[in-house]
């Protein structure tokens, strides 16, 4: 399912109307009708929102599908947080989920790994964590990931993100 459509039976779920939704968002209602005519995204914070609104994962949103792996509550490694070896950057993380590219092209990345690095009343603090050429090797990546983080590892180095 297209993130259009999920948007949509959500907003349908909760029995809220294209207006009440985008002042729900504080948006117009030109752009919700917009997104679920799969015309367009709206900006990240605002997919963040909508996500929590609905208290569902970021890739059942995107995507329908439920890969997202938030381990901020998790008693599975005794801090609840792994540093993530990036590239050149060290990023410490309490949860991630992976976000499908928009506009994917074959010589791009289709996915991305997002790091949850912290919350707020304001949200969540997050921070790209690698892009990847495929599903199949983001999701593996988030997996090794959270087996790390259960089996006590304070540290992990990516193995399957794309050098962009």
């Amino acid at each position: 399912m297209s993130f259009s459509h999920n948007l949509r039976m959500l907003r349908e779920e909760k029995k809220l109307s294209q207006e009440q939704f985008a002042e729900l968002l504080s948006v117009s209602k030109q752009a919700v009708s917009k997104w679920e005519q799969d015309d367009g995204y709206p900006e990240t914070k605002k997919i963040i929102q909508i996500a929590k609104e609905f208290n569902i994962s970021l890739d059942s949103l995107l995507l329908g599908k439920g890969t997202a792996v938030n381990t901020e509550n998790s008693s599975a490694s005794s801090s609840g947080k792994i540093t993530i070896y990036c590239g050149k950057q060290l990023r410490t993380c309490i949860g991630f989920f992976i976000v499908a590219q928009a506009f994917a092209r074959k010589s791009r990345p289709q996915r991305t790994l997002v790091g949850v690095t912290g919350t707020s009343g304001w949200g969540d603090s997050s921070v790209i964590i690698g892009e990847y050429a495929t599903e199949e090797d983001a999701t593996r990546e988030l997996a090794e990931i959270k087996a790390a983080m259960q089996n006590g590892e304070k540290t992990y180095n990516l193995k399957y993100a794309m050098d962009v």
